[in-house]
């Protein structure tokens, strides 16, 4: 009878060297294990009980982090409305990541970006409005949810070909270029999905507008 928990036990490691997603790995690995325990009890075998004791406890806390990380992520009703706006091509856990990696600023008028010169930094809109100006000309205004942003190139900016100045108070979300790369090193998928979304939206507005001047 011993021996029947000790097969089960390695049929069921077996299976988990089988198992593509990890979170059924881990499963089928602590069921494993806590066959491994019930053999070791009944052969009195203390370092087995005690190993594979520590196994399950590793494998379960594992199982734990997983299914934390797939639990459904609630946004406020601003950063909702955002997300729903201009990053639905990210998961929500993807969005809040990339959010706290930014930081808030507020212009009460003058130049936000500047014709000309480097960008240094990815600018969103949050509250209030601005032009974007090109050669003396407004060509666009953006708005909540809208970016400011000449280039989806976040890893060598070039000089910006437009201006963007604040309208009264803007409230804004500001990447500067260094935080954009170290997300681009840390998580290449990540930066692709920024890249798009940028690329998307100066495609669908700001370009749109430039290209009538």
């Amino acid at each position: 009878m011993t021996d029947i928990f000790l097969n089960l036990a390695y049929v069921l490691m077996l299976a988990a060297f089988l198992v593509r997603e990890v979170f059924w790995l881990r499963l089928t690995l602590i069921l494993s294990q806590a066959a491994f325990i019930t053999y070791a009890l009944r052969a009195d075998n203390l370092s087995m009980t005690v190993w594979n004791t520590g196994f399950i406890l590793v494998n379960a806390y594992q199982v734990g982090r997983i299914l934390k990380q797939r639990s459904p992520i609630e946004l406020s009703g601003q950063l909702e409305e955002i997300y729903l706006k201009s990053f639905r091509a990210m998961s929500r856990r993807e969005f809040l990541y990339f959010w706290r990696t930014g930081r808030r600023e507020e212009r009460e008028g003058g130049t936000i970006v500047r014709e000309g010169e480097r960008q240094q930094s990815l600018y969103l809109v949050l509250e209030g409005t601005a032009a974007v100006i090109r050669e003396g000309e407004e060509v666009a205004r953006v708005s909540r949810g809208d970016f400011l942003a000449d280039s989806c190139d976040f890893v060598s900016p070039g000089p910006s070909p437009i201006s963007a100045r604040a309208r009264g108070l803007v409230a804004l979300r500001r990447w500067d270029y260094p935080v954009l790369e170290d997300i681009r090193k840390i998580n290449p998928a990540l930066m692709l999905k920024i890249q798009k979304i940028v690329s998307g939206y100066l495609t669908a507005k700001l370009r749109a507008a430039l290209d009538e001047v």
